[in-house]
């Protein structure tokens, strides 16, 4: 009796060191983003605040091949994109302005301002330096109706619809669970303790991805042969239908492409003339103190290797989120009489500069009329390939 007290009281007590020890031990980085990350997709609305900067670097023997590369070449070596704006969910709601600002001989800054809500975008038309548009349309607010988009397209473009945001919310984070479950915490999630963050973000703790060259291989691999199934399947599964709006056959199709583009994707990973070389990419998400993400950034620095020569490809973006969950505050003013619709501005832009008409290819040609003058196929092929190349 007394070994069965004795061995019920040691299972109980192994029962408490297993929990406490549980509970005194911290989550790992890898667990801190993904619980973080699920936590994030319940943000109802929240101001944000981000940056882009763009270099595109061509080495000087590839602009001596092309002139005419030299000219734009200054445009792409420091672009620069401010966006801010507010969002809530709902009513669905978004504001933006993004400011351009393009360097080089031809420099120009445009603002951009727009307002999406569940029905309908608004664009603000910029005034666009080197592109002279009719005094009627400049600064004025272009209203797409997501419907009247669909209707004109003939069906080409679907109807654009929020659907259900708390299942797009679901999707997103099965998605990710995919995505955390194959990459290995120890070799690319770290704790940053001292990251640099811009003045005024809220940020508690800070979880950073990074992928050095060496690793770059491994990353890809295990996306395609692990990561990139799974998410193919869960995309596949008929109850995300509504949400993905991607047809079955897509899904379909892209796999065999996938398979079959494998080899592919290692033998240029392998191939030291025709390559892409990892510099830097990193992947810094910011929590604040309710377990929120509210930063995060990407730096990436990257060699494309075509032919042995080498052009150098360095982005940097970051966005910070604030005000989550408060009442935002919308400051872009729309009037009803600043707004045309886009319709309307086909037709001004058709009688400014007259409306355009692609040439047709070659099986859109309405052959019947020459078929009835007596023409071969040969002919009427020889015919159409002339007319065309004119």
């Amino acid at each position: 009796m007394k070994r069965k007290i004795f061995l019920i009281a040691t299972t109980v007590l192994l029962m408490f060191t297993v929990v406490l020890s549980g509970c005194g031990e911290k989550p790992g980085p890898k667990d801190l983003l993904k619980e973080a990350s699920e936590k994030s997709l319940e943000m109802k609305s929240y101001s944000f605040d981000g940056h882009m900067n763009l270099s595109l670097n061509i080495p000087d023997e590839a602009m001596a091949a092309a002139p005419e590369m030299a000219m734009f070449a200054g445009m792409f070596q420091n672009i620069n994109l401010n966006m801010t704006g507010v969002y809530q969910q709902d009513p669905m709601k978004m504001e933006m302005v993004m400011d351009l600002e393009m360097p080089g001989d031809m420099s120009f800054n445009m603002s951009l301002p727009m307002v999406m809500e569940e029905e309908r975008m608004l664009i603000k038309i910029p005034s666009i330096p080197f592109v002279p548009l009719p005094q009627e349309v400049t600064g004025k607010f272009i209203e797409i109706d997501y419907n009247e988009l669909a209707e004109m397209s003939e069906g080409e473009v679907a109807p654009f619809n929020y659907g259900d945001l708390q299942k797009q919310n679901e999707l997103i984070m099965e998605m990710s669970q995919i995505m955390f479950k194959h990459f290995d915490e120890e070799e690319y999630f770290t704790l940053v303790e001292d990251a640099e963050l811009p003045e005024g973000t809220d940020v508690k703790k800070a979880v950073e991805i990074k992928i050095t060259d060496e690793k770059f291989e491994k990353a890809v691999v295990t996306f395609m042969d692990d990561a990139l199934p799974e998410l193919l399947e869960l995309l596949a599964d008929p109850k995300w239908a509504e949400v993905t709006q991607i047809e079955s056959a897509d899904l379909e199709q892209f796999k065999e492409e996938m398979e079959n583009g494998k080899s592919e994707v290692m033998a240029f990973l392998e191939d030291e003339q025709n390559t892409l070389k990892v510099n830097d990419l990193t992947f810094l998400n910011g929590i604040n103190g309710d377990n929120y993400i509210s930063y995060q950034g990407v730096k990436m620095d990257v060699d494309a290797i075509t032919e042995g020569q080498t052009i150098n490809v360095v982005v940097d973006l970051s966005m910070a989120m604030d005000q989550i969950n408060e009442n935002p505050e919308f400051t872009v003013e729309v009037s009803s009489e600043n707004i045309i619709k886009l319709q309307e501005l086909e037709e001004i832009m058709n009688s400014a500069y007259g409306a355009f008409e692609a040439t047709p290819e070659p099986g859109e040609f309405d052959i019947e009329g020459l078929e009835d003058l007596g023409l071969t196929e040969e002919e009427i092929e020889a015919l159409i390939e002339e007319s065309t190349s004119n």
